[in-house]
């Protein structure tokens, strides 16, 4: 097994990377190898091995809040006078943050086949810093993930008024009746049922929420006598509160809210200086870039170094193409407000260069 040092940028000392391990069949015998970059149009009669590049997750973490109106909206200004209720069910979010994470994998564009002997030979390690890949290795693609939120189904609400919807009702009817000399009108009393209106009960609702904010005054200012218990004042306080909660619910809605997650990948390019990986809508969370209704998610890089990432196409002999990660500064942006910043390195950004092989004959 052949080691040497390669200084690695931004380290504390040299790391040594395993590369090549040599596996001599028969004593003395030179092997000879060569390496190719892979013809899309022919098959490759080698093993492949290909440079590494970094995938970029973007994960948003999003406040979802939905929105129901009160069966009572309608009358909440003229009994209550509470204005700009939801009048219809709506789904808001908010933008709580985002985490980047990074990871490597292959990059499709850079795959080098290795003839000769040797190919036969798993002679290629994964390195500490993960500069060139193992053989085979699969590309991995991952596709954009959307906002998904689901939602708990929402309890019902509920009327506590001590007043029926339908009650029976007492009328006084008159019939005539005929008699030995004339017609006579005889009253008739008879019971019906009648439903009361939606207004008629949401005025019954809003005269439960004054009585009580009453009560709780009374109590409050010390006008009604209380038994001598610790701890009675605040109880009764705390379930008017309750009541009055779920009473103001009936005329001005609930919201329900909930925290949900929303995946990005993106493989940032050297020449993207910005890249738009989706958009944010407050309506329906993170969205694919060309929802163009929806504001853009700017990730902005900025290589500390400008290197030449031209695709190789020349034959090696006695050594192996590879490239080390670079750093760059990135930002990500929401309608001119930072989300995020900071530095990393990828792979992408770095120079394409040559590695020697020593005790690898010329073909």
């Amino acid at each position: 097994m052949l080691k040497f040092r390669v200084p690695v940028r931004g380290g504390n000392a040299s790391v040594i990377l395993v590369l090549v391990s040599l596996l001599t069949v028969l004593s003395g015998c030179a092997r000879w190898m060569s390496v190719v970059p892979v013809d899309s149009e022919k098959q490759p009669s080698g093993a492949l091995y290909y440079l590494p590049r970094h995938q970029v997750e973007l994960r948003f973490s999003l406040i979802a809040r939905q929105i129901m109106p009160g069966p009572y909206a309608e009358f909440a200004e003229s009994l209550l006078g509470i204005t700009n209720v939801p009048r219809e069910p709506e789904m808001r979010y908010d933008m709580r943050g985002v985490r980047l994470t990074t990871m490597v994998e292959a990059d499709p564009k850079l795959a080098f086949e290795v003839r000769g002997q040797s190919a036969s030979v798993p002679f290629l390690r994964l390195a500490e810093g993960g500069h060139i890949l193992p053989v085979n290795m699969p590309v991995v693609h991952r596709p954009e993930m959307r906002c998904a939120v689901t939602m708990p189904p929402s309890m019902p609400f509920v009327d506590l008024s001590p007043q029926p919807f339908i009650d029976q009702q007492a009328n006084i009817f008159y019939q005539v009746l005929q008699s030995d000399t004339a017609f006579v009108r005889v009253p008739v009393q008879r019971s019906v049922t009648v439903k009361m209106s939606k207004e008629e009960k949401a005025r019954q609702a809003a005269e439960l929420i004054f009585n009580l904010r009453k009560k709780r005054f009374e109590l409050i200012s010390g006008e009604v006598d209380l038994a001598n218990s610790p701890g009675t004042l605040s109880v009764m306080l705390q379930e008017m509160a309750r009541l009055e909660k779920l009473y103001l619910e009936l005329f001005v809605g609930r919201v329900q809210t909930d925290t949900v997650e929303a995946k990005v990948y993106l493989f940032p390019q050297p020449g993207q200086d910005a890249i738009i990986p989706c958009r944010f809508s407050t309506t329906h969370g993170i969205v694919g870039p060309s929802e163009l209704d929806a504001t853009p998610v700017i990730f902005n890089v900025e290589p500390e170094t400008r290197q030449d990432v031209t695709v190789p196409s020349k034959t090696l002999h006695t050594s192996f193409y590879y490239r080390p990660a670079m750093p760059v500064n990135y930002t990500i942006t929401l309608d001119g407000e930072m989300l995020l910043n900071g530095r990393l390195s990828l792979y992408q950004y770095g120079p394409i260069i040559t590695v020697p092989i020593r005790g690898a004959a010329v073909q």
